[in-house]
């Protein structure tokens, strides 16, 4: 898969997955794991961009998000891969992540400080937020 993106000629910034951003007990194929972050540096990437989880509850999806992320940290360091949170739209939370605001992904990656961990700060998912130019 990397060798044919590089002989392509397109650089890779980063990798969206649709996987969340979960415990290793609770990972489903998809989900940010030590594989994909195998996958994102074979292609080049600099950043896996990945979700909290669906868990209906603020505070257990940054609790959650949190351990499954300093989990793999290690693994992150390793690949040469850094962890980018895509905090969505509140219409989202039911079906995708309680992850929604800039400022909960912003508190979510500050905690370990590591440099392997950051935000992916989309406009199309984060233009609605009252304290976007605050945070």
């Amino acid at each position: 898969m990397g060798t044919v993106a590089r002989r392509a000629g397109p650089s890779v910034h980063a990798v969206c997955r649709r996987g969340y951003l979960v415990e290793p007990d609770q990972r489903a194929a998809d989900d940010a794991s030590p594989q994909t972050l195998d996958d994102a540096a074979e292609l080049g990437a600099d950043h896996l961009v990945a979700v909290g989880p669906v868990v209906h509850s603020a505070r257990a999806t940054l609790e959650r998000a949190a351990r499954a992320l300093e989990a793999l940290l290690p693994e992150a360091e390793d690949g040469g891969v850094a962890f980018a949170l895509e905090p969505f739209h509140p219409m989202f939370a039911a079906e995708k992540t309680t992850l929604v605001t800039l400022r909960a992904a912003l508190s979510m990656v500050e905690a370990p400080d590591s440099r392997w961990a950051g935000v992916a700060a989309d406009s199309y998912r984060l233009w609605w937020g009252p304290a976007l130019l605050s945070c």
